[in-house]
């Protein structure tokens, strides 16, 4: 029986997307993590294997970007959700062979989710 376990952190920073008017001038968020793997069920734990590194590892990357400028510490991604979801799954594959999707969400109501296709995992 294959399962998905999520973990979620939580941190505040500030960015801008200089193209997209709605976000040009620096300014400030809540934003939320959730980082998903998938397999089997360990009976001994109940949990799917690696999860419980996995909810360390992306709080400690969330404590990593929070009270920061996400422009300043991810030079070259787009500060989206999209783009920081994409960081963050980029970061963690390397890590968790079973990592199947990275959603980022935002205090403004705006998310986005980067997913593995079959072939990555």
């Amino acid at each position: 029986m294959e399962l998905s376990v999520t973990v979620s952190a939580h941190f505040d920073a500030q960015h801008r997307i200089a193209d997209y008017p709605p976000c040009a001038d620096p300014h400030g968020h809540s934003w939320t993590v959730e980082a998903t793997v998938s397999g089997d069920l360990d009976p001994k734990s109940g949990w799917v294997p690696g999860s419980t590194f996995l909810e360390q590892d992306v709080r400690l990357m969330a404590e990593e970007l929070n009270r920061s400028d996400l422009n300043v510490l991810l030079p070259g991604t787009v500060t989206s959700p999209l783009g920081i979801a994409g960081y963050f799954l980029e970061r963690l594959a390397l890590r968790f062979q079973r990592l199947t999707s990275v959603r980022v969400s935002c205090s403004d109501g705006t998310a986005g989710e980067v997913r593995r296709t079959p072939r990555q995992l």
